[in-house]
């Protein structure tokens, strides 16, 4: 958060960000932000599994991605100014330069920066037990069996409840 304040809404309890904070979200969880004031800004970063198809090493994909996905890798929540991963996540948050975009580094440097936050949170995430609102009796996650959906039906038109449906998150 740069200024104002946001109520972040998710699993049934709420959050309030004031300037400085910084939020982890874990995927799949339904969430929304709602801005207590016209002069809040803040940055939003996505960071997207894809990203790290780029990297040499498949450790984040293994290690960090899969179990976040699933559900045993948990992330902290709300981190405040002044706590160590705060300042490692800024850090490079602060690296981001909207004025590079589209240049040729600039998917690159998104990957140094993802990887670069993920090595800063890996120690400070817990481990525990699949999610079963996030991994089905299949042992196939929520976002794979989305996939599959859309590769068998890509030439139909598909809808988010045609997905939601085969999923069972409807």
């Amino acid at each position: 958060m740069h200024s104002g304040a946001l109520e972040f809404h998710a699993s049934g309890g709420m959050v309030t960000l004031t300037a400085g904070d910084i939020l982890l979200v874990p995927p799949r969880k339904l969430q929304a932000f709602r801005s207590t004031n016209m002069q809040t800004g803040y940055t939003l970063l996505c960071l997207n599994p894809s990203l790290f198809s780029f990297s040499p090493s498949h450790f984040f994909i293994r290690e960090f991605w899969q179990p976040l996905q699933n559900g045993q890798l948990r992330l902290p929540q709300l981190l405040h100014p002044g706590e160590s991963l705060h300042g490692a996540i800024l850090t490079q948050m602060q690296r981001l330069d909207v004025k590079k975009e589209g240049t040729a580094n600039y998917t690159m440097e998104l990957v140094n920066i993802a990887m670069n936050i993920c090595t800063a949170l890996f120690p400070y995430c817990t481990r525990g037990e699949a999610d079963p609102e996030l991994v089905g009796s299949d042992g196939q996650s929520v976002s794979q069996k989305c996939m599959q959906y859309i590769r068998n039906h890509y030439q139909e038109k598909i809808t988010l409840e045609d997905i939601a449906h085969y999923v069972h998150l409807h």
